[in-house]
């Protein structure tokens, strides 16, 4: 292991650290500010989102560039423990927020004549409760050596096998590709619906530039997810025991970047959030008018977006 590689990743945790929390700090301010958008089940679960983001950015960041420059930190059986349990929850959190929020979309687009019993209060809480309780579950067997341990592999701490026994495929299984496997069946299920709807409406004179621009906003959504997982699963498979630190140098790389570019994601996505930030930066005087676009969490064009956010549920 050179200095290069412990720089490198140092590094990499601190400007992680900086743009994670300033981004997802400010989007939750803006969010709560918006009295219209708190309103709105997608901000609910966008809300949950940038919380578990914001804890990542300000707690497994820091600790991972800390532990590139100290490389015996994780050797104290209590960090090492604290460290992969808060990374491993904050990491589900992430993955579950952004399932809760394509099947939110999935089901306001593709089946709406549900949305309203699906999406009652209870119901609400009861998903908000899966996403923060069942990784903390998961971790319970090997935070009590029951199905594995919690050990140091290189400079970090990951679940091992302990007499034969580890639940890291459950684990792995449950946190990503299950959250990967909804949010891709969703937003192509979006995307068909609202190509099938554009040609049978009247409106939609300009149905291909519509069709593109939606094309464009799918495929950020998802392809931005899969960018940052893909390396996840080639370590898993092939680079788990790998004693070699790029592998993890990677894979902290683009993994790292989910809890960071989400904000960035979501604000060039939706007007909503756009004017939602203008608002909030509305004394730097840095956004002009907001143009229209087309909605992705509605399968609508909006002809009235402004820099003020109007009630239409995103």
């Amino acid at each position: 292991m050179t200095s290069t590689e412990y720089a490198y990743g140092a590094t990499v945790g601190i400007v992680y650290t900086i743009v994670g929390f300033s981004g997802n700090f400010l989007t939750l301010i803006a969010l709560l500010r918006d009295r219209v958008l708190r309103q709105h089940v997608t901000t609910v679960f966008i809300m949950s989102l940038c919380i578990s983001d914001l804890i990542y950015s300000s707690t497994c960041f820091p600790a991972s560039a800390a532990a590139y420059l100290n490389n015996e930190l994780m050797s104290n059986i209590v960090v090492c423990k604290l460290y992969a349990s808060s990374l491993r929850i904050n990491l589900g959190n992430t993955t579950f927020s952004i399932a809760g929020i394509a099947i939110n979309r999935f089901i306001l687009v593709v089946h709406p004549h549900l949305y309203k019993s699906f999406y009652q209060k209870s119901m609400i809480i009861g998903q908000l409760l899966i996403i923060w309780l069942l990784p903390v579950a998961l971790l319970i067997p090997p935070l009590t050596d029951q199905l594995g341990t919690i050990e140091k592999l290189n400079i970090f701490c990951v679940v091992a096998e302990k007499d034969g026994k580890s639940i890291e495929n459950v684990l792995f299984v449950v946190g990503l590709i299950s959250p990967c496997l909804i949010i891709t069946v969703s937003y192509g299920c979006i995307f068909y619906k609202v190509r099938q709807q554009c040609r049978k409406m009247s409106q939609c004179n300009s149905s291909q530039e519509k069709e593109r621009h939606l094309t464009m906003m799918t495929l950020l959504i998802y392809v931005s997810f899969v960018v940052c997982c893909l390396p996840m699963l080639i370590e898993h498979i092939w680079f788990y025991e790998s004693e070699s630190l790029w592998p993890n140098l990677i894979v902290r790389t683009f993994g790292g970047a989910l809890a960071v570019i989400n904000p960035f994601i979501y604000a060039a996505t939706n007007h909503k959030y756009r004017a939602t930030y203008c608002d909030l930066f509305n004394g730097l005087k840095i956004c002009g008018t907001i143009q229209p676009d087309f909605d992705i969490s509605t399968g609508k064009s909006d002809s009235k977006a402004t820099t003020t956010t109007n009630s239409t549920d995103v």
